[in-house]
């Protein structure tokens, strides 16, 4: 099965692109004015992707979006309007951090590890603490070596958001990070335009 959107059923056929580009351009594609979509008009959307369904479902529930869905059908309706940011102040946003390497700073990288180890571990008790940390690059690799795997369950049991970049995961075959803590460079994107305060570990 292709991607694909039915707008007021006609089929939309979402053509092949780039491997770790699918989602985004969904994401994009339903926020464009390429749609022509008005308040309270329905678009169906087919996707035949794991990580693509949990970050449509992401983008939907972060902006309030009605949605249904029979496993990775969709069916959106559109309750509000995207195109407008005048409701959004950047200063209400949430702090987020990021990692993009295994070990914190430049220099020496054995002293960059203790950094990153000591930085994790005070995440969860920083003030104002994030919403999500997210890992991208070489930083995907802390959701699968310790200590730092274990650093980031004890994030995530302190209600932080544990995100990796998909393209990341997919590249170093990290075949063991959860499909649903996968997200792209749009949503890292995004998270980081929105929040009020980004933490660069």
């Amino acid at each position: 099965m292709k991607n694909k959107f039915t707008f007021n059923g006609k089929d939309i056929e979402i053509p092949p692109i780039a491997r770790g580009e699918t989602v985004p351009y969904i994401v994009q594609k339903s926020k464009s004015a390429k749609i022509p979509t008005n308040i309270g008009d329905e678009i169906e959307v087919l996707i035949d992707d794991e990580v693509a369904f949990h970050n449509i479902t992401d983008f939907l529930k972060n902006n309030g979006i009605t949605y249904t869905n029979e496993g990775m059908n969709f069916k959106i309706k559109k309750n509000k309007d995207l195109s407008s940011n005048e409701n959004s102040e950047k200063s209400s946003g949430p702090v987020i951090a990021v990692a993009d390497k295994k070990f914190m700073g430049h220099g020496n990288e054995e002293l960059g590890e203790l950094l990153l180890k000591a930085c994790l571990g005070a995440l969860k008790d920083a003030n104002p603490k994030p919403e999500a940390l997210y890992c991208y690059n070489s930083g995907v690799f802390l959701g699968v070596e310790e200590p730092y795997k274990t650093l980031l369950q004890e994030l995530r049991d302190a209600g932080i958001k544990i995100f990796f970049c998909g393209t990341c995961v997919k590249f170093y075959e990290l075949n063991d990070i959860k499909v649903e803590e996968q997200t792209n460079m749009l949503g890292i994107i995004e998270a980081m335009a929105n929040a009020s305060a980004v933490i660069r570990i």
